[in-house]
């Protein structure tokens, strides 16, 4: 998953491609944008504490960065409700990641957005099925999330969906 804190774009987990097979891997990157938009060259950072596909979901928040759900290695049946984050240093590696209160239920090929201090996890798959399903936590001052509740769902089920914030409102686009 990518997500852009700090002036900084950050790769986290997904696949690796070692020739005819495919491995999760826990690598983090990061590459830092130049004024005139290009990127630096990408250097690693602090890996995450285990190993995840591209259906973890990653956001950014007040200089830290976050990783919700996913699915690691082993097999359908191996999603996941973790929830990391990660402090942005000043040099843009990333601070060791912390655990924080996991979702009430597993969640991968989600959509998060962030809007007025609240996390939502939106759609995606709970072990093998689409959801339409939103969760939501508010984030503490330090970071962390609050307790999840089911908020309004969506009118259909969607995994894969993008998301864009405007004006307060989240906007949930296309999807499988």
């Amino acid at each position: 998953s990518l997500v852009e804190a700090e002036g900084r774009i950050y790769a986290l987990g997904g696949y690796m491609n070692w020739g005819a097979v495919y491995s999760t891997t826990d690598y983090v990157c990061y590459s830092t944008v130049q004024p005139d938009g290009s990127l630096s060259a990408w250097a690693p950072t602090t890996r995450l504490p285990l190993k995840l596909r591209a259906s973890g979901i990653s956001a950014s928040y007040n200089g830290k960065v976050y990783v919700i759900g996913g699915w690691n290695e082993g097999g359908s049946g191996n999603y996941l409700p973790d929830c990391w984050m990660a402090n942005v240093k000043p040099d843009g590696t990333l601070g060791a990641w912390e655990a924080l209160n996991p979702l009430p239920v597993p969640r991968y090929t989600h959509t998060v957005s962030i809007v007025n201090g609240w996390i939502y996890v939106i759609a995606g798959g709970d072990a093998g099925y689409d959801e339409k399903t939103v969760l939501r936590a508010k984030i503490q001052p330090d970071g962390s999330f609050g307790s999840w509740s089911f908020t309004a769902p969506l009118p259909a089920d969607r995994m894969f969906p993008a998301v864009a914030e405007s004006g307060g409102a989240i906007h949930v686009l296309g999807g499988r």
